[in-house]
């Protein structure tokens, strides 16, 4: 059999809307042909492209093709770097509004692109971040956007924050603070009365790193956040 007939083969018997990497072929122990193949059939019609090497067996209803189920085409985005925005802060528990964008912050440069039917916006990230801590750095980022996330308040969203940072064992709170001296005086400020306020002396180190002549106008509670004024949070 032709390796073009193995593609195939392979390709017919997998799930309609799953997506497909040249690791599935491996097999064949012959990319070239394996890349032809699939090219071939993208141009037939059988296969769909999601983006450089991945593909997709599109499933028919009678609305039409479909593609790829949106978790999968998020799985694949995790590739290129950390998600941010509404789809970070959904998962974090902040907010139930579902993004009609991705945010992707990675290597990559500012640009919007279209995966399927998603739509994503990439953003070159500043320093370099390992992806397996990109959840210090989603819950940084909500702290940073704590003014304008969607679907939840100030109020809100502070609380489900201190939670999450409350839970955090000494080292997860050590690899917290590392990341937020990379960011703005405002976001260290809020982790900085955080940290303080659940009882992690660290706090000092984000507290040194700040103008003590700096105000920082958030609109939080002294009820949510009790040592707000000590971190000249308004």
């Amino acid at each position: 059999m032709t390796i073009a007939k193995e593609v195939k083969k392979i390709v017919m018997n997998m799930e309609e809307g799953k997506i497909l990497t040249y690791q599935d072929f491996s097999v064949l122990q012959n990319s070239n042909a394996v890349a032809l193949a699939l090219s071939r059939m993208v141009k037939n019609g059988i296969i769909e492209r999601l983006k450089k090497g991945q593909f997709y067996k599109p499933k028919n209803t009678k609305f039409g093709k479909t593609g790829p189920r949106e978790d999968e085409v998020i799985q694949i985005l995790l590739n290129d770097g950390r998600i941010s925005g509404c789809e970070a802060y959904n998962r974090l528990g902040i907010t139930t509004q579902v993004p009609n964008e991705i945010i992707i912050v990675g290597k990559k440069y500012n640009r919007k692109s279209k995966i399927g039917n998603l739509k994503v916006r990439y953003q070159k990230r500043e320093g370099d971040f390992p992806i397996e801590d990109g959840l210090y750095l989603q819950i940084l980022d909500a702290l940073k956007d704590i003014k304008k996330i969607p679907g939840t308040s100030i109020l809100d969203a502070l609380k489900r924050l201190i939670s999450i940072i409350s839970k955090m064992n000494r080292e997860d709170q050590r690899k917290i603070i590392k990341y937020g001296l990379n960011y703005k005086p405002a976001v260290r400020a809020l982790l900085g009365a955080i940290l303080e306020d659940i009882g992690n002396s660290r706090f000092k180190v984000l507290k040194q790193s700040l103008n003590p002549l700096t105000s920082y106008n958030i609109g939080i509670s002294d009820k949510i956040l009790p040592n707000k004024n000590r971190w000249s949070i308004r």
